[in-house]
């Protein structure tokens, strides 16, 4: 009982985290202008992930226009595009959008 226990523990907390992550990469999708975040916002739920220039600007429009606000840019960046999806200038990074509740 005192290794089945924490065996027990450690493999729900393993399938926990497995499924919330499964879970979040099938509910994140990548969009490269503001036509197809409006379309991701609209018809699916969960995250967008754009790039970004970097201006402030930009993302208040794109909580303005499109509902969402960022949520993060992670560590591990992926090359969308190479030009931001609000004002179309050279993007810096990726971000991941969402709504905020």
């Amino acid at each position: 009982l005192a290794t089945a226990i924490p065996a027990a523990m450690e493999a729900l907390a393993k399938d926990l985290y497995d499924r919330a992550l499964q879970n979040r990469e099938n509910r994140t999708w990548s969009a490269t202008t503001m036509d197809e975040v409006k379309k991701i916002v609209s018809e699916k739920t969960g995250f967008v992930k754009t790039m970004w220039c970097g201006d402030l600007a930009c993302e208040e429009a794109m909580k303005t226009e499109a509902g969402l606000s960022s949520r993060c840019m992670p560590f591990e960046q992926e090359h969308l595009s190479d030009v931001c999806p609000v004002c179309g200038k050279p993007a810096k990074s990726m971000v991941v959008w969402g709504i905020a509740y």
